[in-house]
Parts: structure tokens; C-alpha cells; sequence
């Protein structure tokens, strides 16, 4: 982790499209689980042309100890360095 910050990576050879790590992001804006500020960092995730995508790394610092996206994946297609 260069700078003490997680990267999200996303291997879209294995990814499916299944959205499940958009659905446990907590910035994800249905979730309402980070403070109301924080959500101009949102979204951090998105599923584009049906493959995960990263938009934003901003999680690695308001929530540097979350691992909700890699938690939801069922392929391992997501991890966090």
C-alpha cells in the first residue's frame, strides 16, 4: 500500500456483474451508512458495460479498515491491496 492507503482492484477476467460490491459499499447512496457529508465522494463503485469499476479511492481514507466490497464478492474478483 503505497502511502499507508488501500487500492481497490478489480480482475475483470474473473468478475461476473453481479453488483454485490456497489450493494455492500457504504457509500453506495442507498445505504445511507456514511455521514451525509462524505457522499460527494460517492459512488466508489460502479458497475460499467456490466463489470465492476472503481471511481474513487476516497474510502481508502474515511474508512482506511472497510473491506465491505471485498467481503460481498463471490468470484474474488475484488480485492483490497
Amino acid at each position: 500500500m503505497a502511502n499507508g492507503k488501500k487500492t481497490i482492484m478489480v480482475d475483470r477476467e474473473v468478475c461476473w456483474g453481479c453488483g454485490n460490491c456497489v450493494e455492500a459499499c457504504p457509500f453506495n447512496p442507498g445505504n445511507r451508512r456514511v455521514p451525509a457529508l462524505w457522499m460527494k465522494y460517492a459512488p466508489i463503485l460502479r458497475l460499467v458495460n456490466g463489470i465492476c469499476s472503481v471511481v474513487s479511492n476516497a474510502c481508502s481514507e474515511l474508512l482506511p479498515d472497510c473491506r465491505a466490497c471485498e467481503k460481498a464478492c463471490p468470484t474474488g474478483a475484488l480485492r483490497i491491496l
